[in-house]
């Protein structure tokens, strides 16, 4: 029993170094940048790869356990859960990057292979320093909001009057609709296709009825539009 726990361990434990190993490569040689040296690579590298164990024997136990992805995938329950576990690992890498980049953005240390001053080392995070240049003794000010346009109006009363105003899928023709593709995938086509029927009539019969605008109410909107017209051109002509 000893000897498979210290394999165990020995295992993950070349797992971890492996995956360091491997994030550290991606972290110094990936960006478009100046490169890092190691040691500021080591935090995101270390962090990222106990991560993705963590990630990796987690997930095998959901698979394992608890998920069931050849029923509702068929033979293609593999590629799925093969996509999702990589999809979930650059999550992992990209935090570990980030990680790293708020390192050096917290020094004022040449954190780059460089070797050069501040503002020269060829990477932003390390030619920048986190409130640098900030006064303390002073209030920031509030920056004023930019000046958003007014929209122009079109009159589209033949096209506005047709329009339906999209409107989201209740909860139970949602969960309907899910119970109807796992009976599917379970090989009963014909009650997940019933389901699914019902799925769509009742997000049919949820839908709000298409607002229409009468011909006299189009024809004060345009008559108000030409006064306001007139109004502005009228406006616009008189002498300063």
């Amino acid at each position: 029993a000893f000897v498979t726990a210290a394999g165990k361990i020995a295992a993950y434990a070349v797992l971890v170094l492996a995956g360091a190993g491997a994030a550290a490569t991606l972290y110094r040689y990936g960006p478009s940048r100046q490169k890092a040296k190691w040691v500021w690579l080591t935090p995101g590298s270390v962090l990222a790869a106990l991560l993705w164990l963590a990630l990796t024997i987690g997930f095998g136990i959901y698979v394992a356990d608890f998920g069931d992805y050849g029923a509702t995938y068929g033979s293609l329950g593999t590629v799925i859960i093969t996509l999702t576990w990589l999809y979930l690992s650059s999550y992992i890498l990209l935090f570990g990057a980030e990680l790293n980049s708020e390192f050096e953005h917290q020094t004022a240390q040449d954190s780059t292979a460089a070797g050069a001053p501040i503002g020269r080392r060829g990477s932003w995070v390390a030619d920048h320093v986190a409130d640098e240049g900030a006064a303390p003794s002073e209030p920031a000010q509030p920056r004023p909001a930019p000046a958003v346009p007014a929209p122009m109006a079109f009159p589209l009363p033949a096209l506005s009057s047709r329009i339906e105003a999209p409107r989201e899928v209740g909860f139970p023709a949602a969960t309907a609709a899910n119970w109807a593709l796992l009976l599917i995938g379970r090989g009963k086509p014909a009650a997940g296709l019933a389901l699914l029927m019902a799925a769509a009539a009742l997000v049919w019969l949820g839908r709000s009825p298409p607002v229409r605008r009468s011909a006299t109410a189009r024809r004060s909107a345009t008559a108000r539009r030409s006064a306001n017209a007139r109004q502005s051109d009228a406006a616009r002509a008189k002498p300063g």
